[in-house]
């Protein structure tokens, strides 16, 4: 019998380059929501906007989630069925499943942490942490709405470079992103290994009863 875990490195760093293209879009996503909202919307909606950013931020930020999701959700579609060792009458269990999925979504998503807290200097258009948040721009854009814009923060970074209390806020703020985005990765990947298997069973089904097409 194989292994349980059928990930490589190879699948990892795919994945990792997914995820950081997926977020590229996001950014550009995001970036057109903004700019057509504030070409379309009159003045006193948009003063109510800018009157409550934590609700408008989550907002734009859930979509940009969202559209990372997809795009991950879309190499799991490519990507699963030739990693699943297909069992003859068994399917794989919950922690043989966690322990794929982790090999191939926590070194990207941890290298992505590391650099985002790493390469510390704020970017020249955003002022955002990794290449100008473009590759994380989620954790940043609700850091920038949340912290650093309220406390006239920006200036100061700009100058003198981030203190370690701005290192802390942003880490409090990336941490719980990287769960929600973690827990909607694994769970995308556990729905669409099972669906495989589904599949697979009832390819096998129907080849050895072909009374079952219909």
């Amino acid at each position: 019998m194989k292994s349980s875990r059928n990930v490589n490195a190879y699948d990892a760093l795919i994945y990792c380059i997914v995820m950081l293209v997926s977020n590229l879009i996001a950014t550009a996503s995001m970036m057109l929501i903004l700019s057509v909202v504030r070409g379309i919307v009159s003045e006193s909606v948009l003063q109510t906007l800018i009157s409550h950013p934590i609700a408008t931020s989550f907002g734009v930020t859930i979509i940009a989630v969202c559209i990372e999701c997809l795009g991950k959700g879309l190499y799991f579609y490519r990507k699963i069925p030739d990693i699943v060792t297909h069992r003859d009458g068994t399917t794989f269990s919950l922690p043989e499943i966690l322990r794929n999925a982790c090999f191939l979504i926590l070194p990207g998503e941890i290298l992505r942490l590391l650099a985002s807290m790493i390469f510390s200097s704020p970017g020249r258009m955003f002022g955002y942490r990794f290449v100008d948040g473009i590759f994380a721009i989620a954790p940043n854009f609700l850091c920038d709405q949340l912290y650093l814009t309220p406390n006239n923060r920006m200036t100061s970074i700009r100058k003198y470079g981030y203190t370690i209390s701005d290192h802390l806020h942003f880490l409090g703020i990336y941490l719980p992103y990287l769960m929600i985005v973690l827990v909607a990765a694994f769970l995308l990947f556990y729905w669409m290994w099972r669906r495989n298997e589904r599949d697979y069973a009832q390819e096998v089904k129907i080849r050895m009863d072909p009374s079952q097409i219909k």
